[in-house]
């Protein structure tokens, strides 16, 4: 319901144009796909769910898009309600976990950093997958150990070769978790599963790693030299900075509250989280306090998570992504502990406000969001518009999307047929030390080297977000080598050179 009328984002068509690629170009899980970016030499990428993707027609998985990850959710739902009710709780006990998870707006919310459930990534699929590795390894089930490992296996496996931030999760949480719970299988199963890896791929498998390795490297220099959007995340400064851009108190508040839910872990957490901070608040009150104990198998993969998150949440270390996604990989320990406390101290009231704060918040972004953020479907449809006119361009284009944002440029490469400018990818020119001539801080380029990146890239056409240029470039025109086309307006500007 919270995105049945959101529009496709960024991320969505960066990974059907992957799987789009992956099958036209019949690749596997790991093979290094050719990208219609310039100076790119290829990506090297877990494409294990973006390869599933491709065993279906993309035009029918782009149209229909936004139902498939609420349907993986909810089937993951049904399996929270009945793995609760094997390991020891009510029916009503495990009702309220699945609300629980239902009803947490980090869970489901469209104010985040790439929403889990209404964007097509591979996002809640390791989420998900990673709950499940860590639910079958860390609680009891009465399974022979054989069937332990086999099944954390498995499901390890999965979540490395979907996304390079699951294997970054995935090999961050267990080690932590293991040694917390002292509990080995995680560790053993995770082990054989990046052995297996290295078997079944050999050097697609390393080349993988070494090229995240690669990009965290650089990621964590540009992080230090504040020259990324997460560089200032958790700053006070970002949250109450340049109010004087919204007119009237009331739009001041909004943009105080959106930055508070979408660009700060903390505040986030604290709004969209708020189970978190109260299991940990009642975890180590009764450690002092009272005299009960909650099974460590509930509880631990909770604090090793939170541990993860604080670590992350370190300016310097602020490149290894948005923290709170680490919280989301044991999501299904948070809302179990939670129930089992408030039933220990017969305080199932926690357990209903908890829902009932949740369901006014899915009421505010389902039904009140869209008319105070009304633009994004304006800007939909305009961006269609463009995408049509350079559908119909027969000769071959090179496109500039300012920033990589505007339309997009996976959307471009997804439904046109020509290629873009993207610097993060264009290996030819930033060569070992990850820089080029006309990069500037992501998602820009350097507009003054524009007439230059003509003549030597051959870019020809040029699309203009025209809100962020005012930001950036008070009164910018191109050379009179560019002409102004009549699509775009009042959204983007869009320029074209005929030869």
């Amino acid at each position: 319901m919270v995105g049945r009328k959101v529009p496709i984002n960024f991320d969505t068509y960066g990974h059907l144009y992957f799987a789009k690629e992956v099958k036209e170009q019949k690749t596997g899980p790991c093979d290094k796909i050719q990208l219609r970016v310039i100076g790119n030499d290829g990506l090297s990428n877990p494409f294990l769910w973006q390869w599933i993707i491709a065993l279906l027609p993309i035009d029918q998985v782009l149209k229909y898009q936004k139902w498939i990850n609420p349907i993986l959710d909810s089937l993951f739902t049904v399996f929270i309600y009945f793995i609760s009710t094997k390991i020891g709780f009510s029916q009503k006990d495990a009702i309220f976990i699945s609300a629980l998870y239902i009803f947490t707006p980090m869970w489901f919310s469209n104010l985040s950093m790439g929403p889990r459930v209404t964007s097509l990534t591979p996002r809640l699929f390791s989420e998900i997958g990673t709950n499940i590795f860590f639910i079958v390894t860390i609680i009891p089930l009465e399974l022979h150990y054989l069937i332990v490992l086999s099944i954390g296996i498995v499901f390890s496996f999965l979540v490395i070769l979907s996304s390079k931030f699951s294997l970054q999760a995935i090999i961050l949480l267990t080690p932590i978790i293991s040694i917390l719970s002292h509990n080995i299988y995680p560790t053993i199963s995770l082990l054989i599963s990046l052995v297996l890896c290295v078997v079944l791929f050999r050097r697609r498998f390393i080349d993988i790693l070494l090229h995240h390795l690669k990009h965290l490297i650089w990621y964590y220099k540009e992080n230090l030299n504040g020259a990324m959007p997460v560089s200032n995340r958790n700053s006070f400064h970002k949250l109450f900075g340049s109010l004087d851009k919204h007119n009237g108190f009331a739009r001041k508040v909004m943009a105080v509250i959106g930055r508070m839910l979408s660009g700060n872990s903390y505040t986030g957490v604290l709004f969209k989280m708020q189970i978190l901070p109260i299991v940990l608040s009642i975890y180590f009150n009764i450690k002092v306090n009272i005299d009960i104990l909650i099974p460590d198998h509930f509880i631990i993969p909770v604090v090793g998570a939170v541990i993860i998150f604080l670590i992350v949440n370190i300016p310097r270390f602020l490149f290894l992504g948005e923290a709170e996604r680490y919280l989301n990989h044991i999501a299904f320990f948070i809302v179990a502990s939670l129930v089992f406390l408030s039933n220990e101290l017969n305080m199932m009231w926690i357990v209903i406000y908890l829902l009932g704060f949740g369901f006014l918040y899915w009421v505010f972004e389902s039904f009140i969001l869209a008319n105070i953020i009304p633009n994004k479907n304006a800007i939909q449809r305009i961006s269609d518009d463009i995408v049509l006119y350079l559908q119909n361009i027969n000769k071959k284009t090179i496109i500039l999307s300012y920033p990589y944002h505007a339309i997009g440029v996976w959307r471009l490469m997804l439904e046109t047929a020509h290629k873009v400018i993207f610097a993060n990818l264009d290996d030819i020119r930033k060569g070992k030390s990850n820089t080029n001539w006309y990069a500037d801080n992501y998602p820009y380029v350097k507009l003054d080297v524009i007439d230059k990146m003509h003549d030597e890239l051959g870019v020809n056409v040029l699309i203009i977000d025209n809100k962020r240029l005012e930001r950036r470039y008070i009164g910018w025109r191109p050379s009179t080598l560019w002409t102004k086309l009549e699509i775009g307006t009042p959204f983007f500007t869009v320029y074209e050179i005929s030869e």
